[in-house]
């Protein structure tokens, strides 16, 4: 066990090494511009190279702040905040479909057997038509996942 004043002596240490990482790191960790932003995009991808597969890397706490703060900024930039609101606003059985369709490349007209017609497709898509409980069992069946994901 370590005597009080190892302790401090440590504490003091570590301390000074944290605020001199914390003043060298801050315009990536509190990100407020584009340019801040690139650069930490490019850090990131720099350590990224670095790093090891290994979850005992020590690189892996920079990159978990880095990170972070890469989501941080995105989350407050006005595009990502109106695509968040639609993506929220949007029924959860519509917001599937649109998954599934990116996801595997398809349009309204690839959906006839599970759905019908590329027309009562994109009326689902708008909003103006609800998937139905066979829609959405075909749906299921065909790509694999549960029917509760359209809920």
């Amino acid at each position: 066990m370590l005597a009080t004043q190892d302790t401090d002596s440590f504490t003091d240490m570590l301390l000074d090494e944290f605020n001199s990482f914390s003043k060298a790191a801050e315009p990536l960790l509190h990100i407020h511009s584009e340019t801040a932003y690139q650069k930490a995009l490019v850090t990131l991808d720099d350590l990224f190279g670095r790093a090891t597969d290994s979850p005992d890397d020590p690189l892996n706490p920079l990159i978990d702040m880095l990170s972070n703060a890469i989501t941080r900024y995105e989350d407050s930039l006005p595009a990502v905040q109106k695509m968040d609101q639609r993506i929220e606003d949007m029924d959860a059985d519509i917001s599937m479909l649109r998954t599934l369709m990116s996801q595997y490349g398809l349009s309204g007209s690839d959906f006839e057997n599970e759905v019908g017609k590329r027309a009562y497709v994109s009326q689902i898509l708008s909003g103006s038509r609800k998937l139905s409980k066979n829609h959405i069992k075909n749906l299921s069946d065909r790509f694999s996942i549960s029917p509760s994901l359209f809920f």
